[in-house]
């Protein structure tokens, strides 16, 4: 479920929940680990890579490279240049908090989430409120895995 505030004269004066629905990518529980899975009916190949500055991501997204050795923190895109061809936002979730995604809690604590949060065009007169600059503002359900 992700949070919206209505606009009234340029202002957000309230917050709503809006029904979001994210693919959740499975991560097996290792440091290091390459893996390819379907998103939007593309082959894609995501890399993980912890080293002792944090978790770090490259994804190919049907032959593009979409991200390159990037920073994985909570609640933010990796696919951050949609251009490249990769229409939807690619992240880790914490389920128990906000803290950024560690190898030990994948699958449980942390989940690799592939879904667009809602923008203003998709919800009406709704705003999307974001939490920090950068960061996914969104507190959500699981919808679906893609193992079915």
């Amino acid at each position: 479920m992700a949070y919206v505030g209505r606009r009234a004269h340029g202002r957000r004066v309230a917050l709503e929940p809006v029904d979001v629905t994210y693919t959740v990518i499975p991560v097996q529980p290792q440091a290091n680990q390459s893996f390819t899975c379907i998103l939007d009916n593309q082959s894609t190949q995501v890399t993980l890579k912890t080293t002792d500055y944090g978790l770090f991501m490259t994804v190919i997204y049907a032959g593009a490279a979409v991200a390159t050795s990037r920073l994985c923190l909570d609640r933010t895109n990796i696919n951050s240049a949609e251009y490249n061809g990769m229409p939807q936002a690619l992240f880790f979730a914490d389920l128990q908090g906000q803290s950024d995604p560690f190898w030990t809690g994948f699958g449980t604590r942390y989940v690799l989430c592939y879904g667009n949060p809602p923008e203003s065009e998709s919800v009406g007169e709704l705003a999307f409120v974001s939490g920090s600059p950068g960061r996914l503002g969104i507190d959500f359900t699981l919808g679906r895995s893609i193992l079915g």
